[in-house]
């Protein structure tokens, strides 16, 4: 048996809480593995397995013996499963609760352990197996583009784990929780580093604002919470008001937390013991590059930290305001992208390098994110960045149909004099402005604003202006924004 993740902890400590309860220890991991690597073995060379991902005792089992033998996981949302199976063939197709209904032509239902349905290919696949390093494939979160499958090396994953381990101080008595989804890069680490340390994880479906989950949480000891910045926007004030009993450290990744709030909840943090960390990381280097402590470094606050153990930054030359895009070289790098199976295939393509896409600079070995080249834009001739603009009005913003639309909630609207200020400092003209109120932020599955939706949305309000000739967003609220959402459903 290969151990990418497992083997480091006591056979005595615990390692996987369901249901708020101890349901194994370290010792016990690899029996309970047994039963799904006998339905591993019965795949005639590596395979691709295709996981309906959601937190559960068996869709946790599946991930770890699907890693732990040497095959290649590709966790995603129950919905996405009838389109990447047509994209990536995959020999072994498991849903942890069950499946609904029966296998398409070419598959077969084979006997998994319960409640677990699987159907097995009825035919090997056409193309040669999977590349032998290749261990993960993760699909990227879609915020601003197309979703794409993540080659991850076991090399990666298990370099990123490390460095996790290491830069939040992890040991066998740290205890993380399943409060992100596990075809989530962030959430997939979370349990990856936990019981990479000898550490233990608590499963759970439920999310994070519900009381369920806190009284699991904090019933089987939870010491490590995870979350994106959605989840801290909503938790701020019950973590002000009421800190989690023997919760020792937050994390936060998955985007950009506001400054201010990253204030308040290292203070709160600090003065609880405890630890808040920022992180800073793309699905393309297996999940985190980089980590702030900010209750120990408040004057880092802004910034992303500095780079993980076995990492380090560079900025390459750009035009855009003297910041440049951030380059990342590291072992948790992947090896490219996948669209398909054939792409499974392929070797090594960026050998430790990663162009991340965002823009940024370095103030000593303190990385600061200023935007992203694509949301670069010379409406006016001039360069714009889109996420500069975001972060001086507080809403967000897209660009179309050749005008900037300032999307905002619909209990929060954006001052004129604000607004007027920002377009004044950036050189761009009220006339090619549109401020859009929302009733509803769209998010993708992984918790970003879905920027796509803001786009589609954008685009519609403005063949409604021209009709009407109005030239801009309507003056009463937008109607809820769930095409994108509905469509993932």
């Amino acid at each position: 048996m290969i151990t990418i993740l497992l083997g480091r902890g006591d056979r005595r400590d615990a390692a996987l809480f369901f249901g708020g309860q101890l349901a194994l220890t370290h010792g016990q991991l690899p029996a309970a593995l047994g039963p799904w690597r006998r339905l591993l073995d019965r795949l005639p060379d590596r395979g691709v397995v295709l996981l309906s991902a959601k937190p559960s005792a068996a869709g946790v089992l599946c991930h770890l013996a699907v890693i732990e033998s040497g095959h290649v996981v590709m966790p995603v949302l129950p919905q996405d499963v009838t389109r990447q199976m047509r994209a990536f063939e995959p020999d072994l197709v498991v849903f942890p609760a069950g499946a609904r209904q029966d296998p398409p032509v070419g598959y077969r239902v084979v006997p998994a352990p319960e409640p677990a349905t699987a159907w097995m290919t009825v035919e090997p696949a056409s193309t040669p197996p999977p590349n032998p390093d290749l261990s993960v494939v993760l699909l990227t979160s879609g915020s601003v583009g197309p979703p794409r499958g993540v080659r991850l090396p076991a090399t990666a994953v298990a370099a990123n784990a490390a460095s996790i381990t290491t830069a939040l101080g992890l040991t066998p008595a740290a205890r993380g929780v399943t409060s992100l989804a596990l075809h989530h890069s962030y959430g997939l680490s979370v349990l990856h580093s936990h019981l990479f340390a000898g550490g233990s994880v608590s499963v759970t479906a439920e999310p994070p604002t519900t009381p369920q989950f806190w009284r699991e949480a904090i019933g089987c000891g939870v010491t490590v919470f995870a979350g994106v910045p959605l989840t801290y926007e909503a938790l701020a004030r019950r973590l002000e008001r009421e800190w989690p009993p023997g919760l020792r450290a937050a994390t936060q990744a998955g985007g950009a937390l506001r400054p201010a709030l990253v204030a308040r909840i290292a203070d709160v943090a600090r003065r609880h013991d405890a630890t808040f960390f920022v992180m800073y990381g793309q699905t393309e280097a297996t999940a985190r590059m980089a980590v702030l402590d900010a209750t120990a470094e408040p004057a880092g606050i802004g910034s992303v930290g500095r780079a993980i153990a076995g990492g380090r930054f560079q900025i390459a030359p750009s035009d855009h305001r003297g910041d440049g895009e951030v380059v990342y070289h590291g072992p948790n790098v992947m090896h490219g992208y996948a669209a398909n199976r054939a792409d499974l295939v392929r070797s090594d393509e960026l050998h430790g390098r990663l162009h991340t896409g965002d823009l940024g600079r370095l103030d000593g070995d303190l990385l600061y994110i200023t935007g992203r080249r694509r949301r670069i834009t010379k409406l006016t001739g001039a360069r714009i960045s889109l996420d500069e603009m975001e972060s001086a009005i507080g809403g967000w913003v897209v660009e179309a149909e050749r005008r900037l639309h300032v999307f905002h909630r619909a209990a929060s609207p954006v001052p004129a004099t604000l607004l007027n200020d920002v377009c004044a400092r950036l050189s761009i003209p009220l006339s090619y402005v549109s401020v859009c109120p929302l009733d509803t932020v769209p998010m993708t599955a992984t918790g970003k604003v879905d920027y796509p939706a803001l786009v589609e949305l954008a685009a519609g309000n403005q063949s409604t202006s021209a009709a009407s000739g109005s030239g801009g967003c309507p003056a009463t609220p937008v109607a809820k924004p769930t095409t994108r959402m509905e469509r993932r459903g």
